[in-house]
């Protein structure tokens, strides 16, 4: 699954665990409808500002917003290896993996 995959359906499911429909959440945000429906189309990420006011509105932390059941454990692991790295050691990976596009 892809980022945008992931943050879609992520928002789509915190969205229906409320009951909340996307116009509701919308407004509630001071965003436009068609701006929540592309971002759970999948069609658009939030900018980060925008997944803060998502995530606030929710009651959760941007954590707990990525820490969902949906991430396997392989996922976990390398995210728990990735906290432990050295700002050296983060920017030589992210370069890694930019090369990997």
């Amino acid at each position: 699954m892809n980022d945008v995959t992931f943050v879609a359906k992520r928002i789509t499911e915190l969205r229906l665990s409320k009951n909340i429909s996307s116009r509701k959440l919308s407004l509630d945000l001071g965003l436009s409808n068609s701006y929540i429906t592309q971002i759970e189309n999948g069609n658009k990420l939030p900018s980060l500002d925008n997944l803060f006011k998502i995530c606030n509105y929710f009651g959760i932390s941007i954590s707990d917003f990525f820490n969902s059941s949906s991430i396997t454990p392989e996922i976990r692991n390398l995210l728990d290896t990735i906290r432990d790295l050295t700002p050296e050691q983060l920017e030589l990976l992210s370069k890694f993996i930019q090369s990997l596009k």
